[in-house]
């Protein structure tokens, strides 16, 4: 994602959660990835997830709720 692949690090990011879903950090990161690819859709998917399962980090929070904010809380 440094580096700018971005596709690349969506497939990265994509495989570390096929082999744990819990990876906030990894999940967050796949979020701001599909969100620079234009995969608003997928962005607000992770970050929908991000926030089910780790709603006390605020930080975390903020950026999800914006983000879910920006497609009218519509995951699709």
């Amino acid at each position: 994602m440094q580096l700018g692949r971005l596709s690349d690090a969506a497939r990265q990011y994509e495989a570390v959660l096929k082999i744990d879903a819990s990876r906030v950090g990894e999940r967050v990161n796949l979020a701001i990835v599909y969100q620079q690819l234009g995969r608003i859709g997928n962005a607000i998917e992770q970050a929908q997830i991000v926030l089910q399962s780790r709603p006390e980090n605020p930080a975390i929070r903020s950026f999800c709720e914006k983000l879910i904010a920006s497609r009218g809380g519509q995951a699709n």
